[in-house]
């Protein structure tokens, strides 16, 4: 599928307006130009970023929204082991572009990785966090964490339960394998 009707999809499926295509259409350039000196993705998805990547991030907006408005504050959101910006990035630049005010915070470990998330962030000019740290370095409380293709869920809630509150909601996407990993 050529890349401007991808763009035409992920349009009309999120409601993105122009400004916010301009913003992802440099992202992906970013994406595509820093894949070469960093495995940010893999190879096999570089021709389908809009359906395969920002996509499947877009998915949870929806989420962080409901629970933006039972919300009274403003709401704290972390993206842990968020590597290329997925799904943290993605769903950060939907949600400003309908005027929501969320604090933001990138955790990544890979140094290469966090100075793509950097680049991204200068060029966009995104009021974002970038931590080049483990998460379990982290000693902050997220009212949402979510992550994407990190560890195996058994392993991932331990990580993430130190940064987590009583009442935090887990946005967690799972592949395939998901059944094998909630037993």
């Amino acid at each position: 599928m050529e890349i401007s009707d991808q763009i035409k999809i992920f349009q009309k499926l999120y409601n993105v307006p122009r400004e916010t295509i301009d913003q992802f259409t440099e992202y992906h350039d970013l994406l595509i130009k820093f894949q070469e000196k960093t495995n940010l993705i893999g190879s096999g998805t570089i021709s389908n970023i809009w359906v395969r990547h920002f996509s499947d991030s877009a998915k949870l907006t929806n989420r962080i929204i409901s629970f933006k408005n039972n919300a009274k504050v403003s709401i704290r959101v972390c993206d842990v082991g968020s590597g290329a910006g997925f799904p943290g990035l993605v769903c950060f630049l939907i949600l400003l572009s309908q005027k929501n005010q969320i604090k933001m915070t990138l955790i990544e470990p890979n140094r290469r990785k966090c100075e793509f998330l950097h680049l991204v962030k200068k060029k966009l000019m995104l009021p974002i966090v970038v931590l080049n740290e483990r998460v379990e370095k982290i000693e902050e409380k997220y009212d949402i964490i979510m992550s994407r293709a990190v560890a195996p869920l058994h392993i991932l809630l331990g990580l993430i339960k130190p940064i987590s509150k009583k009442e935090t909601i887990l946005l967690l996407p799972k592949g395939k394998n998901y059944l094998k990993e909630i037993e």
